[in-house]
């Protein structure tokens, strides 16, 4: 698109039609602009990325918790998230492997130990982090909403619990 406009040198962003115009001009920039026609070209479109939800919501005072705020009896958000996390992984991970070798949660757990308790604390720390750091634990992401993690993390405590007595009940493997 090529078009006099009679201005001298210059480049600019238009932001309404989003595309980088440039200018030029056969006159140098010291002389008079009513001297020479320029034309202008449209070099390139320029796209705008649409705004991007933060998946954790920062508190406003930026104030850092201590341990014992996070996993204090009054803010019950620390101690259920991480018991949660960890009961939602042992449960499938206890019926998976169950399912695939016949033995129980008991010996399962026996048989691997060091294993079982360095991912407790891995997960453990990494759920802690952010809270220590500050950050809105009831924040959203996407359709991972607090309050389902807490109603999936309870179901997965009380089937832990169920499966680790129905098992000791019973004297075997559940399946």
């Amino acid at each position: 698109m090529l078009r006099n406009t009679g201005l001298r040198a210059a480049t600019s962003v238009s932001l309404n039609r989003r595309a980088l115009v440039v200018r030029a001009s056969e006159t140098p920039v010291d002389q008079p602009a009513a001297a020479a026609p320029q034309q202008e070209v449209v070099v390139e479109k320029v796209a705008v990325p649409a705004a991007t939800a933060t998946p954790v919501a920062m508190t406003t005072d930026n104030k850092t918790v201590t341990f014992t705020d996070a996993m204090a009896f009054a803010n019950p958000v620390g101690p259920e998230t991480i018991n949660g996390r960890l009961a939602m992984l042992g449960v499938f991970a206890a019926i998976g492997a169950e399912l695939s070798t016949g033995q129980g949660f008991i010996e399962q757990f026996q048989g691997a130990a060091p294993i079982v308790i360095a991912t407790m604390v891995t997960i453990a720390g990494a759920s802690l982090v952010p809270i220590l750091k500050g950050a809105d634990p009831t924040a959203a992401f996407g359709p991972l909403t607090h309050t389902a993690e807490m109603a999936n993390g309870r179901a997965a405590m009380l089937g832990l619990a169920a499966l680790i007595i129905i098992e000791l009940t019973k004297g075997s493997a559940l399946f």
